[in-house]
């Protein structure tokens, strides 16, 4: 009897075990080839992730994912024949316990679509108020906005979240703005909105803990991080006190980046005597450090420079677009962290009077 009920006791945790492995099931459309299918995570840390990467293999147009998912997590995709040409297609996966299948149009990928409570609000909720709000006609556009520096998209998250207090799309979509730009109050703001449901999630903690510790930020001084001046020598940057500091980060390939400088050179002249001065940090690599020089040198910009080789404290920053201006007041604290030159003139003019 006791073998009899072992045996039964056994079976059953066998079944349930096997139960509670769920797979989804993937299919491709007019793709056939053996390949691999890449989902993965760009910039987001991967400790928001329980898996920050997934490659599966297309069997004849076939494939098969395991549905681990304990949270809902967004994903970026692109087929591994396709790496060096595409950074990513033009389409955001989300994934939950409730994901079953995966339909991918190879030639239309946009129209790819993913079942599960998250990836149903995406498609009829989000997208649709997102297109409206925001303008755009297409899901590449949106992919975009999310790149591109602070704009109608923090608004629309703020007052999505405000009405969708549980939702799993726009937390991502907030997780992604702040590790692409950084800190902003209307970034803190939303966060502030989720439900107490969400706030329990890895997501929500992760990105609490990642405000709550951003260096920059409105009314933090600015950070003193190890660069190289023009002679070569490592020195750590101590930005003056006593006046109206912009911080200029960019890079000598970048065509805005150059396109700005004329108006900075106008700004400086014009206010340098009253209390303003401009420090630039470059984010360019070792082979074009003497194109940067170059470039300092060509366009007689006669501020103070600086090279993050590469961009590594830059981007630890959270800064990944360029150019982009932060403003420092007198005492060296941040004012703003992504001014643009026309709000920087109407400051100037305000705040230092010409004599």
């Amino acid at each position: 009897m006791k073998k009899y009920l072992l045996f039964i006791i056994m079976h059953t945790s066998f079944c349930c075990l096997a139960q509670e492995k769920k797979t989804i099931a993937g299919s491709f459309v007019d793709y056939n080839k053996a390949d691999t299918l890449l989902f993965f995570n760009k910039y987001v840390p991967k400790s928001y992730f329980q898996e920050s990467d997934y490659e599966v293999f297309n069997n004849k147009g076939h494939f098969t994912l395991e549905n681990k998912f304990e949270f809902p997590q967004l994903y970026f995709s692109l087929l591994a024949s396709e790496r060096g040409r595409l950074v990513s297609r033009p389409k955001l996966f989300f994934f939950d316990e409730n994901t079953k299948a995966i339909t991918i149009d190879y030639n239309r990928w946009e129209a790819s679509l993913t079942d599960g409570r998250t990836a149903t609000e995406y498609e009829k909720s989000f997208l649709p108020q997102a297109f409206i709000y925001l303008d755009i006609s297409d899901e590449e556009a949106l992919i975009s906005i999310l790149y591109g520096k602070f704009n109608k998209l923090d608004t629309l998250l703020y007052d999505y979240t405000k009405d969708n207090p549980k939702s799993f799309v726009s937390l991502w979509m907030l997780a992604y703005r702040f590790h692409l730009l950084g800190f902003s109050k209307i970034g803190e703001g939303t966060l502030s909105l989720f439900d107490e449901s969400v706030k329990k999630s890895v997501v929500w903690a992760a990105l609490d803990h990642d405000f709550k510790n951003a260096h920059i930020k409105e009314g933090n001084e600015f950070p003193n991080i190890p660069v190289e001046n023009l002679s070569g020598e490592r020195v750590d940057l101590v930005l003056p006190k006593g006046k109206l500091i912009l911080v200029d980060f960019w890079f000598s390939f970048c065509q805005p980046c150059i396109a700005s400088i004329p108006k900075l050179k106008s700004l400086y002249d014009a206010y340098k005597p009253y209390g303003f001065d401009i420090v630039a940090i470059s984010i360019d690599p070792e082979p074009t450090k003497n194109k940067w020089k170059g470039v300092i040198a060509d366009k007689n910009m006669s501020w103070s420079h600086f090279v993050d080789p590469g961009g590594k404290e830059t981007m630890a920053m959270k800064i990944n677009s360029f150019p982009r201006y932060l403003l420092l007041d007198e005492e060296g604290k941040i004012m703003q962290t992504d001014i643009d030159l026309s709000t920087l003139e109407d400051i100037l003019k305000n705040r230092l009077s010409k004599q």
